[in-house]
């Protein structure tokens, strides 16, 4: 992949030390030790949504949140936060789909013909990525 600047700004190939957050709308996504797994599964298009680099900045994460609501019509409860490096050495890839700005989508989920062995696969990768990731309240 050719690295080029996107309109937000952002680099074209994220880094490993970049920060993605997930916003998290129902209580089965979360608890007090963090995200769990279900926060991080794929979408029925075997994508999960992420935006990049939103929370350093509460301003930017408080308007990401905001817009994702009322596109969900539905509050954002908590944030989970990882890394693109984090989501690397659970074998995915974080690809970087604009617009929104900063939008990305973490992509390479497992196919399987058999869809007790896919649900099982997608299952620990979430939880790689779950075990790395932590949690912050929604702003």
């Amino acid at each position: 992949m050719e690295s080029g600047v996107l309109s937000s700004g952002l680099s074209s190939i994220p880094a490993p030390d970049e920060t993605l957050s997930r916003a998290l709308f129902s209580d089965n996504e979360f608890n007090t030790s963090g995200p769990k797994h279900s926060a991080f599964m794929p979408a029925k298009n075997n994508e999960t949504s992420v935006f990049r680099q939103c929370d350093a900045d509460l301003g930017l994460l408080q308007a990401t949140c905001e817009a994702i609501a009322k596109d969900r019509g539905k509050a954002v409860k908590r944030v989970a936060v990882t890394t693109v490096g984090n989501v690397s050495q659970a074998g995915l890839v974080v690809a970087p789909v604009e617009p929104p700005p900063r939008h990305a989508n973490i992509v390479g989920w497992p196919v399987s013909a058999d869809p007790e062995r896919e649900k099982a696969d997608r299952k620990r990768i979430a939880m790689v990525i779950a075990n790395g990731a932590r949690l912050v309240p929604a702003p």
